[in-house]
Parts: C-alpha cells; structure tokens; sequence
C-alpha cells in the first residue's frame, strides 16, 4: 500500500516499509525503513518510454511496492549470511589491495606523467611521443580503476542469488565489509 511517501507492504509474513524519496515521470527511488535500513533502490524510464509510462499514479505506486520487495529480500539474505559474506569479501578485498600495488593508481600516474613531461623538457622526447606514451598511461589508469569495481560485481553476482541493481554494489560493500547489521 503506497500513502503518499509512505510504503507498506508484507513478504510473507514480515512487515515492510520504505519511504519513497525520489518520485517523477521518469524516476523513482524508495529506501526502506522497517525492520531494515541503509539501502535504497530507483528505477528509470528512458525518454522514449515516457510516452506510454510514468511513475506518478498506479505504475509508480507498484514500482515501489515491487523494489520495496526487493530491498527486504536483499537486505534479508545479506543480514541472515552476514558473517559468511565477510569472510569471503575478505579474500576479494585482499585481491584488490594486491592488484594496487602493481596497477596504475592516481598517484603512480601523476608521478609518470611528471616524468614524461621531465624527459620532454630535456628533448629526449618530441611531444608526439609524449602524447603516445600519456595515451597510454591514461588507459592503464582507466583500466585500473575499474578492477576494484569488477571484483566487486563478480563477488555479489557469486553470492547472491537474486539480481543485484546498479546502485547496490556502493551500498552492500560498505556493510558487508564492517560487519554492520542492517536492522533497525
């Protein structure tokens, strides 16, 4: 049942509430608030589907309800296996430290960049090699910052049996990496 902000529904037997904090045409975002806290979930409608659907009425009030669902089923599975997930984010957490040591973090970049614009300086490169060799160390940079993020979805997508949104990742890591319970 959806009133106004507020959203109540039942899984199973457990009562559930959430708060809608983000309703428009073409978005919607709920968190929940009973009996857990900390996640929240959204949905998007893209500009050609705003034509035949909108969030505001019946569609947005089922939406909620569908990822108020979602979020208990979520939050659930992460605080009923809590412990388990901690110990295996550990050996993922250890990987990631592991991989910064050898990749292309901010600092290493801003460091080699001064050395190549050093080495420009004293002509031992013309600025069509410097640009190259930015290039690449550019790309090295990008490909680095994404290794943690892959590490992270492939762990969830391991670990959890139900699909896991975009926005979750950036919410779950946190807790399941302290250990912190989701209850309220």
């Amino acid at each position: 049942m959806v009133d106004g902000c507020m959203v109540k529904i039942e899984v199973g037997t457990v009562p559930v509430e959430g708060e809608i904090i983000h309703r428009f045409d073409n978005d919607i975002e709920i968190k929940i608030t009973k009996p857990f806290v900390s996640l929240h979930a959204g949905r998007h409608i893209p500009p050609h589907g705003r034509l035949v659907s909108s969030f505001v009425g019946l569609h947005g009030d089922f939406t909620a309800e569908s990822l108020l669902n979602d979020l208990y089923v979520i939050a659930e599975f992460t605080e009923r296996n809590l412990e388990a997930l901690h110990e295996k984010y550990v050996v993922v957490k250890n990987k990631i430290d592991d991989m910064a040591a050898v990749g292309m973090t901010k600092e290493k970049f801003l460091r080699k960049r001064k050395e190549l614009r050093q080495r420009m300086r004293d002509r031992e490169i013309d600025s069509n090699e410097y640009g190259k060799q930015l290039k690449i160390l550019r790309k090295k940079m990008n490909d680095y910052s994404l290794i943690p993020f892959r590490y992270q979805w492939r762990f969830l997508e391991e670990n959890y049996p139900m699909l896991i949104t975009v926005s979750t990742p950036e919410q779950l890591i946190p807790i399941i990496e302290s250990k912190r319970s989701l209850k309220t």
